[in-house]
């Protein structure tokens, strides 16, 4: 009886810590610096604008990539979620391109890089 409550109990912490790893793997990369915020905002700016035109996705690719090289380790991650939001921002007709650009880069800015709000995941 004693190994079988063992059991469960490892059963549950590690039933636990896959809900906390699940939790951390949904949440955005944190973006390190407010200079970074504002090149991010940008980038928001012009893909909520080419989302707004409703460009094809291998034209809007092809753009960003030219005017857009962010380097380390999360930037694609990040540019893919900022995409996104600004695709779902702009067809929910909830502000203009320049609406979502500055308020991402206000979310950016005053949680200090952390814009899972804004990108609609959870942290």
């Amino acid at each position: 009886m004693h190994a079988l409550k063992l059991a469960v109990i490892g059963l549950l912490l590690a039933f636990c810590a896959a809900i906390i790893m699940l939790g951390e793997a949904r949440s955005a990369p944190k973006i390190g610096s407010p200079e970074a915020c504002a090149a991010y905002a940008d980038y928001a700016l012009v893909a909520a604008t080419f989302a707004k035109h409703k460009l094809s996705p291998a034209q809007t690719d092809a753009m960003l990539a030219d005017i857009y090289t962010f380097s380390g380790e999360s930037a694609e991650e990040m540019m893919a979620l900022i995409l996104r939001s600004a695709k779902t921002y702009v067809a929910g007709n909830n502000g203009t391109p320049r609406d979502y650009a500055l308020l991402f880069a206000e979310v950016c800015i005053s949680r200090r890089g952390n814009v899972d709000s804004i990108l609609g995941v959870s942290s």
